[in-house]
């Protein structure tokens, strides 16, 4: 496994707590719970009016159900639906944040409505609120290689839209420490780093990498994994070419990449 002292090219402090991007208001948030909704009447008028295309109608019908509804299980279909109304129709993405909204505040933080905000919000274009969704969810999952893949996302995010390279770690080191079985965050750090100019530990990352694939518990990675490794090395190599005080970690560099893919013509040029 990765000891904890051989990533301390990484940051070590928490993320700060993102906040949600506000929403503009919508009447689906603010009905109240209601006695008397026939719920399964509702969420089949619903879906009618989905299939028919006629999304925003299928979405009223479901905040109109999910006021009917008492627990989180519940309201699991009522989300499924308004998730499906999203696919179906993008443009009504407020209307089916708000009755994932209307659900938490109602309901909790469960993992069903934090996954549905998260994904409603990234494709809505509020990444702070995505990554304060996907935050909260991380918190919430008690299986490793979930949560991995959760703040995996999170690098991404910050990493990507959020153009934060330096959180984009934070939460890259996170996943990987979560997760030692999850080898794509660490790849992904090495990447901001060279995006960042700071391809010494970028390969210091990758070298920690090649050691890990040899650990029998992890297996030497497939086609892709080593084929990505490779052309990491390779970028990171002819950059530290033309820096005579880094020579030697640049011809290492080559060496591992052919190591790992002798067939790659580049590799063996350098």
């Amino acid at each position: 496994s990765l000891p904890d002292h051989q990533v301390h090219v990484l940051m070590t402090s928490s993320p700060p707590t993102a906040q949600p991007e506000p929403l503009s208001p919508s009447p689906l948030a603010l009905a109240p719970p209601a006695d008397g909704v026939d719920v399964q009447a509702a969420l089949q008028l619903a879906s009618q009016a989905i299939a028919s295309g006629d999304a925003k109608a299928g979405l009223i019908k479901l905040a109109e159900a999910l006021g009917g509804v008492r627990d989180a299980q519940s309201a699991v279909p009522i989300l499924v639906q308004a998730l499906e109304a999203h696919r179906k129709a993008p443009g009504e993405v407020e209307n089916a944040v708000a009755i994932f909204v209307r659900a938490e505040e109602r309901f909790g933080s469960t993992a069903d409505i934090l996954l549905g905000r998260a994904d409603l919000h990234e494709s809505a274009g509020h990444h702070e609120a995505s990554l304060a969704a996907l935050q909260r969810l991380a918190a919430l999952v008690a299986d490793d290689a979930r949560r991995a893949s959760i703040l995996e996302r999170m690098g991404d995010l910050a990493a990507g839209p959020l153009a934060q390279p330096q959180q984009a770690l934070i939460h890259y080191q996170a996943a990987f420490r979560a997760d030692r079985k999850n080898r794509t965050a660490v790849r992904k750090a090495a990447r901001v780093y060279l995006d960042q100019g700071r391809e010494e530990q970028a390969k210091q990352l990758l070298d920690l990498e090649m050691e890990q694939l040899a650990d029998p518990a992890i297996g030497g990675g497939d086609t892709g994994t080593t084929q990505e490794l490779a052309e990491l090395y390779v970028r990171i190599a002819e950059v530290l070419l033309v820096r005579p005080s880094a020579h030697v970690a640049a011809k290492d560099a080559a060496v591992r990449a052919q190591r790992l893919q002798p067939e790659l013509a580049r590799a063996r040029s350098l």
